[in-house]
C-alpha cells in the first residue's frame, strides 16, 4: 500500500499550536485565514479548533493528513466552514468530544458545490456537512446544489443527531 501523498502548508508552519486544548480560537482563526487565501492544509499534528464567528465563507477547503492516528482537528463547537466551492477532507480524524455541536462543513444557499470526504475518522458532535436555505427560496431563479459528493472510505463513530440522540454510522 502505497503511502498517502501528503500535500499543503502544514498547521505548524502557519504558526498553529498542537496539543493545546486552550488555543482553539487562536488556531481557528489562523486556519480560517489561510484557507481563506486558498493554502491548503496538511493537518501534521493534534489541533484543537474553536470557532465563534459566522464570517467564515471559503472558497475552496483543502485539508488532508499523513495519517488518522496522527493527524487529527479536535472540535470544541462552533460553525467552521461555510463552503461555496470545492472541499476535500482526505486522511485526518475529526473529533468533537464536547456537547457543544460542531458544523464542519456548512452550506448557505446559493451554492454550486464539489465536496470528497475520505480515508477519515469522524466522531462525537458533529455535523459533517449541512445545508440551509431560506423558507422561501427560490429553486428556479437560484442555483443550489451540491454538483458532486464523494464520501469514501470513511469511519463514523458515536455521532449525535441535532436532538441529541446517540447514532451509530457503519
Amino acid at each position: 500500500v502505497a503511502a498517502p501523498v501528503v500535500e499543503g502548508t502544514s498547521c505548524s508552519d502557519l504558526g498553529m499550536i498542537p496539543d493545546d486544548g486552550t488555543k482553539g480560537s487562536f488556531n481557528y482563526s489562523i486556519l480560517l485565514a489561510a484557507v481563506k487565501k486558498g493554502t491548503k492544509i496538511n493537518v501534521d499534528g493534534v489541533y484543537f479548533l474553536q470557532s465563534s464567528t459566522s464570517s467564515n465563507l471559503v472558497n475552496n477547503l483543502y485539508i488532508n493528513g499523513a495519517s488518522r492516528d496522527t493527524s487529527k482537528l479536535i472540535l470544541l463547537g462552533g460553525a467552521f466552514f461555510t463552503l461555496n466551492g470545492t472541499a476535500v477532507v482526505d486522511n485526518i480524524s475529526i473529533e468533537c468530544p464536547t456537547n457543544t455541536a460542531s458544523y464542519f462543513i456548512r452550506m448557505t444557499a446559493p451554492f454550486i458545490n464539489d465536496i470528497t470526504i475520505k480515508n477519515n475518522y469522524i466522531t462525537g458532535n458533529i455535523r459533517l456537512i449541512t445545508s440551509s436555505t431560506g423558507d422561501n427560496y427560490n429553486f428556479t431563479s437560484n442555483t443550489c446544489y451540491i454538483k458532486n459528493l464523494v464520501i469514501d472510505n470513511n469511519e463514523f463513530y458515536d455521532l449525535y443527531s441535532s436532538s441529541s440522540t446517540k447514532i451509530m454510522i457503519y
